[in-house]
């Protein structure tokens, strides 16, 4: 999907969400929005197009509010994060030590396919193995992402490749690095990977692909009362069993979420300090 595609939909989801849509509880801070912080994986205007429907929905059904909020930066959202700006959140950087400070409690993972990190060439390269990429450019969002970071660079290290690390800000813009000839290489979370070879009709061939890790959870602040946390919680996992929510989901073209706990992403955290 594009990102001009993704900002049609949200504008249709306007008018869609009003008829949906009816019927909530009191909120459990009355005149209180909460913050809602996302990851920078994509330009902004694509976050707003897919979170402030899903935010809109979850505001009808729980009578909560919420305010999408991100830095203008990932290392700007990061820092944010550390600080415990955000009352929820959507990322996994927190599991990095040097942003844990806020202790977020996971909620509910993305859904689909677990997250897979990839090392990606353009097809008609003619590298074809991890070491193939020495002394060449690799594009990475930034040195604080997990699957297109922190678990690229463990392969890199363990084939004893050494590359020049360039960095694309988010997933869209490493991909772009690729495509244009900027970079001999990206690496790419593969889901996102296969959303842009399919939108822009471009094709990348897999050098390296690692194993499933958790995927990226929806987390509450300690100071967010448990029974709003928990609402938010039944609410996005139960997404996929409500009719509204299945509709939206189906108009966003994204699986849902499921239930997690906290010790799903001990594996992220030793990571995330190994490579420290």
């Amino acid at each position: 999907m594009t990102i001009s595609t993704m900002i049609w939909r949200y504008a249709k989801l306007n008018a869609l969400l009003a008829v949906l849509l009816t019927g909530s509880a009191g909120p459990s801070w009355a005149g209180k929005e909460y913050s809602f912080g996302v990851l920078n994986q994509q330009p902004p205007a694509a976050t707003a197009a897919l979170w402030n429907p899903i935010l809109q929905y979850l505001q009808t059904k729980t009578g909560i509010a919420f305010k999408l909020k991100m830095g203008t930066t990932v290392q700007e959202t990061d820092a944010m994060t550390a600080r415990g700006e955000f009352d929820f959140l959507y990322s996994n950087h927190n599991f990095d030590p040097r942003y844990a400070q806020a202790h977020y409690i996971p909620l509910a993972q993305w859904g689909g396919h677990p997250l897979v990190g990839q090392i990606v060439v353009d097809a008609n390269s003619s590298i074809q193995t991890l070491a193939g990429l020495e002394g060449k450019t690799v594009a990475f969002p930034s040195r604080d992402a997990f699957v297109a970071y922190q678990v690229t660079v463990s392969a890199l290290k363990q084939a004893h490749v050494t590359v020049n690390q360039v960095f694309g800000a988010n997933q869209r813009g490493t991909a772009v690095l690729l495509q244009t000839g900027r970079a001999d290489a990206a690496s790419l979370n593969k889901l996102f990977s296969d959303q842009f070879q399919a939108d822009n009709k471009t094709r990348f061939r897999v050098l390296y692909e690692s194993e499933p890790w958790p995927n990226i959870p929806v987390q509450a602040h300690p100071r967010v009362p448990k029974p709003d946390a928990e609402a938010v919680q039944k609410t996005l996992v139960g997404m996929t069993t409500d009719p509204k929510g299945r509709a939206l989901l189906k108009t966003l073209g994204i699986p849902g979420f499921l239930t997690v706990k906290d010790a799903d992403y001990d594996a992220t955290r030793r990571l995330y300090q190994e490579e420290l």
